[in-house]
């Protein structure tokens, strides 16, 4: 019986991993094999797959509790580069045999292979990856190219041969697959049904069993990508492509190969449609689609067969390599699994990419070091380093390699009197402030520097935090990102880490070090500076400053700082008069703070509801049955139910005339906020608790929890952990200012995580609380007005409440030690029963926002560089490169869109930006996403740039960012999109409807920057104020570079583009076919058939311009055909060519006719021909003309001097 072992880093949820692991299962199971998976641990998600398999008797499941490995298998199938203990141990102890196979999908796992592409050369017989995208990254990152394999999405057979039992001829359902409805899908969603079209969300983040063909084939259309579309189109369902906001539309013959080469990942769409245009999309091209996917669908369930795949790789000759693991290769392949379990890794982006972008520019050092020579106070700073003199050596020498000098550098040996010895330095030192850092620490570039930007820029601080990072065994970079100041996070976990920096007088001031707390003195200074000043006094460096030897919790975790962080809170809650203990908590080092009061209020439980008897009844029993503090009364407020079983309950519970229990009416349309301000005037109990009528009570301390928090004076709003019916959390708290104004923190997360910095595990501040239960003490609830029920009636009057909670200097408690089980909201499931909307539409996210602005930027419990518009804590590559404004803003500030990372991208967007900010004309950032609302917000700009925006939803989005941010939009072009060429690759990415959606995207621009004047002369039609900014060459780029001449046999003539310029190419081809044996052919990007001739692909952007004048080409030929989109072009493709020395040939057209000392010719064979004769033998007018081009566009035709004039202009306001 041959065998199978499948390692992957959880068995607990549908994942693209754990799916195909289980068709992969099935097939083999039923060709006899056996078949085991080894795993970190199972969950209840997958039970009855895991039964079913067990059922088989050829299964077994080996986690870190039960179970072990066999000790031979044919082969060991390997996900996300998981190494469990067990798998490492058999490994090491050379107990397990058999050909190793690596499966690569397309995260950053799969893509970076952060354990070490050469362990995996090492043990891996095969290396499957998921389409030819994620094969050239693999082989980028170093896979050995002879044991790569491709393996796409596949099919089992249950689909592949599944015989359907309806076929679809009208578009009536479709079903969205994917793990979020966005505010602008739920919006389509709404527009679809006003059409006729039911659109079913299917949560991938909630998906409780495999997607079943029989379930799939009652839907119209399938709308989704990755794996749905293998799923969809091999039933023969149509597949409408997207990726969020952004639209394909139906997969056809025109657009599936390229998708495929991208595993249909959909990353690369522009259109951006708004809901009509979205809708009619899908109903438009429905019926093509259906008769296109019903004719494919047999090729493609053949090409798609996991069978046929499947075969293909278990019965080939797989070697089972000889695998040596030592220490440090465990390490790092432990490491790593730890890392995906705690899933601490980013998707497609390293922290090492990321680290490199948040570097500041040499202009903006010198602009800071300016700062700090205008404010030398605030540029003051000394520096303590703690330890002994071979480990502060290294500290030593990167605080002496600091931009900004330090004022003073003073190593302190003895660990054990050093606080002392330290505040005797604060006595005599000079320096403003002081930067206290353990030896064996090592500052960042300008660490310093950037130290003394926040203390310019948070004036009332006096002690900083930062951001640090360490490193894993193999090198790799992990990041510790910290919260902003979080009192009650503070309280259970010192999180801010050991290095500091403080003002030295306040110090002073306070009492310096205690030599009580030889581990944690800068704790305890931490609560006397609260303690003094509030906690305005703490101040937040939210950028990587340090690099730590040791892991994260090296000093957080050790007893004596655990210890001694808990001796320094109760004697700050003590100087402060507050009666608290500390008990077990729910994690290990993390004790639970319990504040004691005498005090035992009359709580007031407000519950609205309407009809659902059932949930309702569950609520109020539970809480009943359930609640240990017994000084509550329930005030259920009816909003006109109907249903019998309902109505009779209440007026029951109204019967019984409990003192405890009153019944409301609410006798107008559904308006939450409404409904609970009126019952709040009725409540007599001096404490308020807002609880939803679909929650059920858990765990009876939970009101004791809420209560103690709410008594604190400083507190306004505490909320509960609330918990889906297994176990997961429902809602975390809310975090302001991300998406679109505010999210669900922690949706759908297990119940047994600790959540991002141990926010799951202990009570921490945050913005605001949902009132699916909160509570509040009355008084603070009418000092601020209660719910705002104009505005919110449905959705955010929490959000609202708790905002101006935090306004009015209260701080807001989310508590783990309140658990409630929630629905989700009663009202999303059963909101068309009682008409109302099921979630927060874009206008509710406008109305917060335009209240708030820069007030949802407030959140005690996020971090400005983490995602506002992705997976929350998780690192945001759309705003690495963003900076914020120098201090007093005085640049303008420009936030500037890239479409992409190649020439389009660079040459007007990337280079035009730093060039100006080289020369102090600008500040800002640059981000390749179109920048998200609370991007734009956090940032301010004077001026947003988008790049090549097409689709019918950017013009409310333009509007967006202009509301949030006030800044100018304007749009840069440098194509004319309206007459894109048919052989033109990039035709394909502009949808047909181009025109009337680039007039509306046109007329939302405040203006618009084009690179041609007959571009700009195209596009006048469409707006008013159209300016004109020329491609020039970056001098770091560019200005050195070269190309050698003669160094080939013959004359050598060449040609460089891409798949846009295959119509140019095509002008060439008779000409290269007769010069065949006089010259030597060099292309470049694309290879013309059946041509003897010097081959080199493409390269990425930053090593084009070597690789340009590595060619050394002797004669260039840029040829392009005559249309209207070719004569809007840029003179670019010779300003590239010719600063390398190159002289050029190129056809007679307006771009061309730029005054370069270039020969320009018809687009006739003969004028083409005789200038190429010309050229090729007359080797002086090769160099004349190669000399000449190359001064001239190094004269005339660079981003410096007059040339960053037209830019200036363009991008800027006239005022700036």
């Amino acid at each position: 019986m041959r065998s199978l072992l499948i390692s992957v880093d959880k068995f607990d949820a549908f994942t693209p991993h754990t799916n195909e692991l289980l068709d992969i299962a099935d097939v083999l199971l039923a060709q006899n094999w056996r078949v085991d998976v080894i795993t970190s641990g199972a969950g209840k998600v997958l039970s009855t797959e895991i039964e079913r398999l067990k059922a088989t008797e050829r299964f077994a499941l080996v986690t870190d509790k039960q179970g072990e490995p066999e000790t031979q298998y044919d082969v060991i199938w390997i996900y996300r580069g998981f190494f469990s203990n067990k798998l490492l141990d058999a490994i090491a102890a050379e107990r397990l045999s058999g050909a190793m196979i690596f499966r690569h999908f397309n995260d950053y796992n799969d893509l970076y292979i952060p354990w070490g592409v050469a362990l995996e050369n090492q043990f891996a017989a095969l290396t499957l990856d998921l389409s030819p995208r994620t094969s050239a990254l693999l082989l980028q990152t170093g896979v050995e190219s002879t044991q790569l394999k491709n393996l796409p999405w596949t099919v089992p057979a249950s689909f592949s041969q599944y015989v359907r039992t309806r076929e679809s001829s009208t578009l009536a359902r479709a079903v969205y697959i994917a793990p979020k409805m966005s505010a602008e899908m739920y919006e389509v969603q709404q527009r679809a049904r006003e059409a006729g079209i039911q659109i079913d969300w299917l949560d991938l983040n909630q998906q409780a069993q495999r997607i079943d063909p029989a379930w799939l084939e009652h839907y119209d259309v399938v709308i989704g990508n990755d794996d749905s579309v293998a799923k969809a189109l091999t039933l023969g369902i149509p597949l409408f492509l997207v990726n969020e906001g952004y639209v394909e539309g139906y997969l056809n013959d025109a657009n599936i190969a390229r998708h495929e080469a991208e595993h249909f990942c959909a990353l690369s769409l522009r259109n951006c449609p708004d809901a009509d245009e979205w809708v009619e999309m899908l109903q438009s091209g429905y019926a093509s689609a259906l008769a296109w996917a019903q004719a494919q669908r047999a090729d493609l369930a053949a090409k798609w067969s996991l069978e046929t795949a499947l075969d293909a790789i278990v019965n080939a000759p797989l070697v089972a390599k000889t695998r040596q693991l030592d220490e440090k290769s465990r390490y790092a392949l432990n490491f790593h699994s730890k890392a995906v379990l705690a899933q601490q890794q980013t998707t497609d982006y390293s922290f090492t990419r990321w680290l490199e972008d948040r570097q500041i520019s040499e202009a903006r050092r010198e602009a800071l070091l300016t700062f700090a020579r205008a404010y030398p106070d605030k540029a003051s700073i000394g520096v303590i380093i703690l330890g002994d003199s071979q480990a502060s050596a290294r500290t030593r020498a990167s605080v002496e390699s600091q931009s900004l000098a330090a004022v003073s550098i003073d190593v302190i040996a003895d660990d054990a009197v050093w606080p002392a010895a330290a505040n005797a330095l604060l006595q005599v030192r000079s320096a403003e402030a002081m930067l206290l850092i353990p030896a064996g620490f090592t500052l960042r570039d300008d660490a310093l520097l950037r130290f003394a930007e926040q203390r310019m820029n948070q004036q009332n601080a006096g002690l900083f935090y930062c951001d640090e990072m360490t490193r894993a065994e193999n090198g790799e970079p992990l990041l510790i990102l910290r919260p902003g100041v979080n009192i009650d996070l503070l309280r259970g976990v010192p999180y801010i880490g050991q290095t500091v920096l403080f003002a030295r007088e306040i110090a002073l001031q306070v009492g310096g070090f205690s030599s009580l707390y030889p581990h944690a003195a800068h704790i305890d200074l931490l609560w006397r500076f609260v303690e003094g000043q509030g906690a305005g006094a703490i101040g937040r460096v939210a950028e990587v400053l340090v690099e730590n030897p040791h892991p994260v919790t090296h000093w957080s975790e050790a007893a004596d700082v655990v210890a001694e962080c808990e001796q320094a809170l109760l004697a700050h809650l003590q100087r402060l008069g507050i009666n608290a203990a500390l008990e077990e908590g729910l994690t290990e080092n993390i004790k639970r703070l319990r504040y004691q009061w005498e005090a035992t209020p009359l709580v007031s439980i407000i519950i609205p509801t309407r009809d659902r008897f059932a949930l309702l009844k569950r609520c109020i029993e539970s809480l009943m049955e359930k609640t240990r503090y017994q000084r509550y009364e329930l005030l259920i407020v009816d909003n006109q139910s109907v249903e019998e079983d309902a109505c009779r309950f209440l007026n029951d519970l109204a019967a019984l005339g409990l003192d405890q229990v009153r019944i409301l009416r609410y006798d107008a349309p559904f308006n939450f906020a409404e409904i609970n301000n009126a019952a709040a005037q009725q409540a007599r109990g001096d404490v308020l608790v807002f609880l939803n009528n679909d929650c059920e009570i858990i765990d009876g301390h939970w009101l004791d929890a809420l209560l103690e928090h709410t008594l604190r004076p400083e507190v306004g709003l505490v909320g509960a952990r609330l918990e889906y019916q297994d176990g997961r959390i429902q809602h975390g708290g809310y975090l302001v200012g991300v998406q679109h104004g505010v999210d669900v923190a922690f949706d759908g997360a297990d119940g047994q995580n600790n959540g991002f910095q141990n926010f799951l595990k202990t009570p921490r501040n945050l913005a605001a609380v949902s009132a699916s239960c909160m509570m509040v003490r009355k008084e603070v609830f009418f000092s601020l007005n209660g719910f705002t029920q104009e505005r919110y009636p449905l959705y955010f009057a929490d959000v609202d409440l708790g905002l101006r909670a935090q306004q009015q200097g209260y701080l807001n408690v989310w508590t783990p030690y309140a658990r409630v089980k929630h629905m989700g909201g009663a009202t999303r499931l059963f909101g068309n029963k009682i008409g109302v909307q099921e979630r927060p539409l874009l206008q509710d996210y406008t109305t917060l926002r335009g209240e708030w602005q820069q007030g949802l930027l407030n959140e005690p419990s996020y971090h400005p560089l983490m995602q506002k518009m992705g997976k929350a804590f998780t690192l945001s590559a759309s705003i690495a490169r963003l900076h914020q404004p120098l201090p007093g803003r005085p640049l303008p500030v420009v936030l500037a869109h890239h479409i992409n990372w190649v020439g389009g991208g660079h040459h007007r967007v990337m280079q035009p930006f730093k060039a100006l900010e080289r020369h102090l004309m600008i500040e800002g950032g640059l981000t390749n996403t179109i920048p998200g609302l609370m991007e734009a917000a956090q940032m301010r700009p004077d001026v947003i740039l988008l790049e090549l925006i097409t689709g019918s939803r950017f013009p409310d989005i333009m509007k967006q960012l202009r509301d949030v941010s006030g800044a100018k939009i304007v749009l840069e072009y440098d194509d004319y999109l309206l007459n894109v060429p048919m052989k033109n690759g990039n035709r394909q990415h502009f949808p047909p409807q181009m025109l009337k959606n680039f007039r509306k995207v046109m007329d939302c621009a405040d203006w618009v920057v084009v690179s041609t004047a007959q571009l700009a002369e195209a596009y006048s039609r469409f707006h008013s104020d159209i300016r004109i900014a020329q491609n020039r060459l970056a001098p770091n780029q560019w200005d050195h570079l070269l190309s050698a001449r003669g160094t080939g046999k013959k004359v050598r003539v060449g040609w460089a583009g891409g798949s846009s310029h295959t119509g140019d190419l095509e002008i060439l081809l008779p000409l290269i076919k007769e010069l065949e044996g006089q010259v030597e052919w060099v292309f470049m990007g694309m290879k013309p058939r059946n041509v003897l001739c010097e081959f080199h692909p493409g390269v990425p952007f930053e090593m084009y311009p070597e690789k340009l004048a590595s060619l050394n080409l002797d004669l260039a030929l840029v040829p392009l055909e005559i249309n209207q989109f070719n004569e809007c072009k840029s003179n670019l493709r010779l300003l590239e060519i010719g600063t390398c020395g190159v002289p050029i040939i190129a056809t007679d057209i307006d771009p061309y006719r730029c005054n370069l000392p270039v020969t320009l010719v018809a687009n006739r064979f003969k004028d083409w021909m005789n200038a190429i004769q010309t050229y090729i033998h007359d080797p002086a007018l090769r160099e004349r003309q190669g000399d000449a081009l190359r001064a001239a566009v190094r004269s005339d035709w660079y981003l410096r001097d007059a040339g960053l004039d037209d830019w200036h202009h363009g991008w800027l306001p006239a005022d700036r």
